[in-house]
């Protein structure tokens, strides 16, 4: 069984990207595919709780607009209340903590002789197994 925490989902889902166009037996492409469609919906659902997380805490102008924040990596963000910080960080290391269960990983011997760059191995993390 494979066991990731929330946090450990985007760069796995990145990692298998980066093995959808290898060619692979039919088992192992399977399975690659099946563990995407699986870590793509947690990541779904961790988007859903972030933007409730932050729909709860954002700092509101008298008009009941988000206030807006600094742009990070050229993105909007708001503002959150300073009261609400400390609520919404304990409850998003919760979220990226908790682990998410995706059953049977990826074994080594099924990648086969392939060359795999080292950024791939680890953001597969604990998806592979030996």
């Amino acid at each position: 069984m494979a066991v990731l925490t929330n946090a450990a989902v985007l760069p796995a889902i990145m990692a298998l990207n980066g093995l959808m166009d290898e060619k692979l037996p039919v088992r192992t492409a399977f399975k690659i595919r099946k563990l995407h469609r699986a870590l793509s919906a947690q990541w779904e659902i961790v988007e859903e709780v972030r933007k409730s997380l932050i729909e709860q805490s954002v700092l509101r102008d008298a008009a009941g607009n988000p206030v807006p924040g600094e742009e990070q990596r050229g993105q909007p963000t708001v503002r959150l209340r300073p009261e609400a910080i400390p609520h919404f960080e304990a409850q998003w290391r919760d979220l990226m903590d908790a682990p998410v269960d995706v059953g049977e990983g990826i074994r080594i011997e099924e990648l086969g002789d392939r060359e795999i760059s080292p950024a791939l191995l680890l953001n597969l993390g604990d998806l592979l197994a030996e």
